[in-house]
């Protein structure tokens, strides 16, 4: 019984404590301003950390980052990615698989014609059989 005493002392100290309300919290020492350099003026190269400090704001931050991050050392494709071609011009496609292509299309509307043809040829069901 003694565990579950001191369980249940325990839990009603972090209840009161809970409820009551926090200290007073201690003003937040002054940040000294930091000189940022213009954001026009960054590159690939320049010293970023200065934007990453405590007390530089956050849109200030986002645009330093927006223009490393539209460099070209990170713009660049990795190669990686199938869907970065343009497949929908048909100049771009090699001969070869132009003409494999239209060999396709030329089979399945025969395919089609074939199939249209034989189920003219077919009966209708009747009816009154089923």
């Amino acid at each position: 019984m003694s565990s579950t005493a001191s369980f249940l002392r325990r839990w009603s100290q972090r209840k009161l404590e809970g409820a009551m309300p926090p200290a007073a919290a201690a003003p937040e020492v002054a940040q000294p301003v930091v000189s940022l350099p213009s954001i026009e003026s960054l590159d690939f190269d320049a010293d970023f950390s200065a934007f990453m400090q405590q007390g530089v704001d956050g849109e200030t931050r986002r645009h330093a980052l927006r223009k490393l991050f539209m460099t070209e050392h990170y713009r660049v494709m990795d190669g990686l990615d199938v869907y970065i071609d343009d497949y929908s011009n048909p100049a771009l496609l090699a001969p070869e698989l132009l003409q494999t292509l239209e060999h396709a299309h030329t089979l399945l509307q025969k395919t089609e014609e074939a199939v249209a043809e034989a189920a003219a040829l077919v009966p209708p069901e009747d009816p009154r059989q089923a």
